[in-house]
């Protein structure tokens, strides 16, 4: 009774804080009274849409947006003077909040078992589960420490819709060459060019240099012969030479990106696929050829 009288003393709260309450799962997965041991709901909880967004995470409101962002559940818990912020994402598919989660992951976190993965921090933890992307930061003066945000996460994790399954699209590039950690999924303009639309990248190993490999998905093989033409007609603009380069899956083209420095790259049915920063091209077309496009269903 206590709990089902918490719950309902929360949504009351969240429905106060913004009239707008499109995230009643996201708004559930808040923990009342507290979040862990000993860490004490702080104030009222609040949900923010896209409109509002801005007024709670100013500047990175529109890093959200593109990945199909809906609505965000708030609240912070403290224990004395000290406390952490809790963020609950409804992004538009597992792919986004895989992107959110990705993007957002700092260097040197520990895996964390949580949802579809996890990381953390001393001062900072994320997960996604599903199409929610989870966030937990220290704004004390003393972190709240790895223990206090797993625990909480883990709470956290029970009020969401279950979903520990991971996105398909990510796998296109497990092979044994690429940094596992720096796999990222952009939903618009991968690498930076407009004509090349969303798409996976990681950064690779090949004979001691870091490359980055690249996939971009595009809707149909028309699409993506586009986005190859587009990619071909900028690099002659900027005065790049190009030349071919067959192997055993096809013909890359190779030129000298301005910005990426050599590069390689070929359409194969719906997919763009390609890797920049080449030092050594017959060494980096061994590592495409690796790619199993067909891990995607066509």
């Amino acid at each position: 009774m206590k709990e089902f009288i918490a719950l309902v003393a929360l949504t009351f709260s969240l429905t106060l804080a913004s009239p707008l309450c499109a995230a009643p799962e996201a708004a559930r997965a808040l923990p009342a009274p507290a979040c862990g041991a000993g860490w004490g709901l702080d104030g009222k909880p609040a949900v923010y849409d896209r409109e509002t967004l801005s007024d709670h995470i100013d500047g990175e409101a529109e890093l959200f947006i593109p990945y199909g962002f809906e609505s965000m559940a708030y609240a912070r818990y403290a224990q004395g003077t000290n406390g952490f912020d809790l963020e609950v994402y409804r992004m538009g598919s597992l792919l986004d909040a895989f992107a959110m989660f990705a993007g957002y992951r700092p260097d040197g976190a520990v895996a964390l078992a949580a949802g579809g993965e996890g990381a953390v921090t001393s001062s900072q933890l994320f997960f996604y589960q599903g199409r929610y992307f989870v966030r937990l930061q220290s704004t004390g003066a003393v972190d709240a420490g790895e223990a206090a945000l797993s625990a909480c996460a883990r709470a956290v994790s029970v009020g969401l819709p279950a979903g520990g399954e991971r996105p398909k699209e990510p796998a296109l590039l497990d092979v044994p060459e690429v940094v596992k950690v720096s796999v990222r999924y952009s939903a618009t303009s991968l690498l930076g060019y407009d004509f090349l639309p969303r798409g996976m990248m990681a950064d690779a190993l090949v004979g001691g240099d870091t490359v980055r490999l690249f996939v971009v998905l595009a809707p149909s093989p028309a699409a993506a012969g586009k986005a190859a033409d587009a990619y071909r007609a900028y690099l002659r603009e900027s005065g790049a030479r190009l030349d071919a380069l067959k192997s055993g899956e096809g013909t890359y083209l190779t030129a000298v990106d301005p910005l990426y420095g050599k590069v390689l790259f070929r359409a194969s049915g719906r997919y763009l696929i390609g890797m920049a920063r080449v030092k050594d091209p017959v060494a980096a077309v061994a590592v495409l050829e690796k790619v199993r496009l067909t891990t995607l269903s066509q």
